[in-house]
């Protein structure tokens, strides 16, 4: 994650946009095998309101660097400071898969941030599921049991709370998203941000 020299005020105006916001309306059914619920761009953005009325806006751009394409999503304070991380796109796509992907990598990188959670409300029972690999637009497919919304919510607002990278994060479990990460593995995630957080504490 990136962030300005200061982020006193951002971390603070932050704190009491995340006490009004509620989560984001699940509104839309994804496509076959798996029809997960989830949260679309609209009603994620209707739930981070909050930001608004405390002087924080969203801003998201495209670019590429050292031959990726990424989403960069800013969180920006009316101090003039600012968080920011970077979510990889794919490369090599068709058009219309790479305007899905963006729209997935928006909602995803808007909830990482601020701490909504809108994800996929499947109740932890999927047992189909597609992820991307690598970032190069291929799919694989996996089965297994995911995390359920809670632990997806506790480990969003963990990451925001601790400045932590969300992209190094998923990159250290193994998956594109928070969301793809096994109900098997929630305690690895755990101890990876708990070595995260001592390990800054000691600094």
């Amino acid at each position: 994650m990136m962030e300005s020299e200061q982020t006193a005020e951002l971390a603070a105006a932050l704190a009491k946009a995340q006490a009004a916001m509620g989560p984001a309306i699940i509104n839309r059914v994804g496509g076959p095998p798996a029809k997960n619920r989830y949260a679309d761009l609209s009603s994620v953005f209707a739930a981070i309101k909050p930001l608004h009325d405390n002087g924080l806006a969203i801003t998201q751009s495209t670019q590429f660097r050292d031959g990726a394409f990424l989403l960069r999503t800013t969180l920006r304070h009316v101090s003039g400071q600012w968080v920011a991380a970077d979510y990889p796109l794919p490369l090599n796509a068709k058009p219309q898969e790479i305007g899905s992907a963006l729209t997935y990598a928006r909602r995803y990188s808007i909830s990482a941030l601020t701490g909504v959670v809108a994800d996929e409300d499947d109740d932890g029972a999927e047992a189909m599921r597609k992820t991307t690999n690598g970032g190069n637009g291929k799919h694989v497919e996996e089965t297994g049991e995911l995390v359920s919304t809670a632990d997806i919510e506790k480990i969003q607002k963990r990451i925001v709370a601790l400045g932590a990278d969300i992209t190094a994060f998923c990159k250290h479990m193994k998956v594109a998203r928070i969301a793809d990460i096994p109900a098997s593995e929630i305690d690895k995630a755990t101890a990876a941000l708990d070595y995260y957080e001592n390990a800054h504490a000691n600094h």
